[in-house]
């Protein structure tokens, strides 16, 4: 039995025996006799409460085990439908059983209740948003380190195989621009990720060409153009890096 399986079964069990439980107490309470216009209310949002419960169960148990920032979201989502099955209790202890309100007045009573739940999960959806597009960026922009340094490391493979001494300037340059990457801030900034991304094709664009060098064309004359791109790249890298500095 896989776990995911395993899971659901285990949930749907707990789900269908709360179910039985709720309508069990509540007949036992005797509201549908003393109190039958009360009766659809109490019922009605005690089984709402537990059918939340019961698709934040399922919903939890779908996801990966690492959450990362979304954590508080998650956990609010949970506290939310814990805390409307106590408030719709606590209505029903309160205002049917001791009070005994008016069927209007504790059916708006009700509808409040479920109104503010939906409100605070609202809330927290924006919250999970807004910490899923902060993670995405933060992926992003440690892919776009690994991408430039992967680019780089290609093009100082070939280079270690090129015997010629006149390539030697350019693999010297080569390693310069790998230590300006390899210590580039990985959390970039909204604003710079077109520049981010014009940095790894151009990266990459000199990789397959330096992949080209000792093709039949002499060394020297192709180092040098490639040195100097090599250099205006390190250039753009350390302005994208004081850029970032200021920006946060």
């Amino acid at each position: 039995m896989s776990q995911p399986r395993s899971y659901f079964r285990i949930d749907t069990f707990i789900y269908v025996l709360a179910l039985i439980v709720t309508v069990a107490v509540l007949l036992l309470f005797g509201l549908p006799l003393f109190r039958p216009g009360h009766f659809a209310f109490s019922l009605g949002s005690l089984l709402i409460a537990e059918t939340a419960a019961y698709f934040y169960s399922r919903y939890m148990s779908t996801l990966n085990r690492r959450f990362g920032k979304l954590v508080p979201g998650y956990l609010g989502y949970g506290t939310i439908v814990f805390l409307y099955f106590v408030a719709s209790v606590v209505i029903i202890l309160v205002f049917s059983v001791y009070l005994d309100v008016s069927t209007r007045s504790y059916a708006l009573i009700h509808v409040i209740a479920l109104a503010l739940a939906g409100i605070l999960a609202g809330f927290v959806a924006f919250s999970v948003n807004n910490a899923q597009e902060q993670e995405d960026e933060a992926a992003e922009a440690v892919q776009w380190v690994s991408g430039m340094l992967l680019s780089i490391s290609s093009a100082k493979l070939h280079l270690n195989g090129v015997g010629d001494a006149a390539a030697a300037p350019l693999k010297r340059s080569v390693d310069e621009l790998e230590e300006k990457v390899r210590y580039s801030d990985p959390v970039s900034h909204p604003s710079m990720r077109e520049t981010d991304e014009l940095l790894l094709q151009q990266v990459k664009l000199l990789s397959d060409d330096i992949l080209l060098l000792g093709a039949g064309f002499d060394v020297a004359e192709q180092s040098e153009p490639l040195a100097r791109r090599v250099g205006q790249l390190m250039n753009e890298v350390m302005l994208r890096n004081q850029q970032l500095v200021r920006l946060k």
